[in-house]
């Protein structure tokens, strides 16, 4: 093997289950060989420079991204070479997603990421109406 792919997993969660989810599949990239690093937001700062994969992991708030989470994406310099992105959104079942991966992706893509991947992982819903 030429060079280890290193992978940089940030997530944003409020219940635990976002962190969950990016430590889940942290741990898929680690056995496929992947270094990986995982950091919450803000404080992890941007993926690594030299990642071959951005992975980020938000829940959904109100059928959207929580602004923290937006605004980190917003933020994010510009992602130079072929920089992938996966956008994983947690949320009770898909009718309540809402925009949240759509909005994720067009953010990622206005940084320069190539949003490669973007969907929700159903976790239990943790609202009440």
């Amino acid at each position: 093997m030429i060079g280890k792919r290193k992978a940089s997993f940030r997530y944003f969660t409020g219940t635990g289950n976002s962190k969950r989810i990016a430590e889940i599949c942290a741990a898929a990239f680690t056995e496929a060989l992947w270094s990986v690093d995982v950091a919450a937001i803000p404080e992890g700062g941007p993926p690594t420079e030299d990642a071959a994969a951005a992975c980020f992991v938000f829940p959904v708030y109100s059928l959207d991204l929580p602004r923290i989470a937006k605004r980190y994406l917003e933020s994010l310099p510009r992602a130079s070479g072929e920089a992938r992105a996966m956008l994983i959104v947690t949320g009770g079942n898909s009718d309540d997603c809402g925009w949240s991966s759509l909005e994720g992706s067009r953010v990622l893509e206005e940084r320069g990421y190539d949003a490669a991947f973007a969907d929700l992982v159903r976790m239990p819903n943790n609202w009440g109406p």
